[in-house]
Formats: C-alpha cells, sequence, structure tokens
C-alpha cells in the first residue's frame, strides 16, 4: 500500500492499515453496520460519533434524540443563510451524533443516511474536544477524517446511500488504523 503524508479525504497517513471506497448493497450495508455495532466500544478512552452531512429533515436529529442513547451535539441545516428560511421544507440538515450505546449505531446510521451520507468515526477520547469542533465548522470537510488519522487506533466507515453514480445507490468508504485490530478483518 502507497502510504501518502496527507489526512485529508482518501489520502493514507503513516497510521493506516486499511482504507478502501467500494460500491456496496443495502444487505452488505447492513451486515457491515451489524459488526461495528458488535466490535466498537464506547470505553473510558475511546468514543464513536455519527457525522450526518446533510440532506435530512430537520425532524430525524429530534428522533433521534427521543429514540437512542445519544447525544446530539449539534445540528444545523446547510442551506445559505439567505435560503435558511426553506429549511422547514426542505431536508438539508447535517448533525453530529455522540453513541453511547454501540447498540444503537445501525439504527442511528440508517436514519442518517436516508437521504444523505453519513459517517461513523471511532477514536481516542483525547482529541473529543477538537474532533466536534472541527465537524461543527464545517461537516462536509474535504478532510473527511476530520483529522482522527493522527492516532493509530482510529477507525471510520462513511456510506453515501444516494449516491447516483453507483449501480446499487450505495457508495462507502472504510478506513482504519494500524492500532484499530478490533475491526480488521470484519469488513
Amino acid at each position: 500500500m502507497n502510504k501518502i503524508k496527507n489526512y485529508c479525504g482518501l489520502g493514507v497517513s503513516d497510521n493506516t492499515l486499511c482504507e478502501y471506497d467500494n460500491e456496496v448493497g443495502f444487505d452488505l450495508l447492513n451486515h457491515r453496520l451489524k459488526v461495528i455495532s458488535k466490535v466498537v466500544t464506547c470505553d473510558n478512552e475511546h468514543v464513536c460519533y455519527l457525522v450526518g452531512m446533510g440532506g435530512v429533515p430537520k425532524r430525524t436529529y429530534f428522533e433521534i434524540k427521543n429514540k437512542f442513547y445519544a447525544d446530539v451535539i449539534w445540528h444545523g441545516s446547510l442551506l445559505p443563510k439567505g435560503m435558511r428560511f426553506l429549511s422547514c421544507i426542505v431536508a438539508s440538515y447535517a448533525g453530529l451524533v455522540k453513541v453511547n450505546d454501540p447498540r444503537d449505531i445501525s439504527d442511528i446510521f440508517s436514519l442518517m443516511i436516508q437521504q444523505s451520507m453519513a459517517g461513523i468515526y471511532y477514536f481516542p477520547k483525547e482529541y473529543e474536544d477538537r474532533f466536534v469542533y472541527l465537524v461543527k465548522i464545517n461537516p462536509i470537510s474535504e478532510c473527511s477524517d476530520f483529522g482522527i488519522k493522527k492516532f493509530q487506533d482510529y477507525f471510520f466507515y462513511m456510506a453515501d446511500a444516494d449516491n447516483s453514480e453507483s449501480h446499487t445507490g450505495i457508495y462507502e468508504v472504510v478506513s482504519y488504523g494500524v492500532g484499530a485490530k478490533f475491526i480488521s478483518g470484519y469488513l
């Protein structure tokens, strides 16, 4: 694997063990989400966040808040300021959700990708404040890893469930570090 010192997009860092993008079907997406739900732990050393990258109704985040053991840290419309009055009728919301119970990952993620792209991010707790800050200032950043690749035990999974370039309509990105042995071999 060619290692590139670039922490943005699919640029591989020295900490990356595996990274790929792929078209997937609905069954494989559901399988991957179930596996992730089983192997990710929310403990004193690591955190798990889901990032919705826009295109869902505002009510999606209220549903997550009321239905799951998760914290909606932030949500906001991605419409330009002059157009935000349309956000009540246009599905334009991005959001950040902290997962407290990994068993909820699959269900929450499925809600967040219905009309958009979303990501699951797992990384050391010490980076939490910086991660939250970066997502809030630009949830659809070209640096889709939000800097977590600087840790050897990072993991992220992104899916776009309305991708017009994919034959299946679903496109995934998988990336994990050399210290993320918990996920190696499962995805």
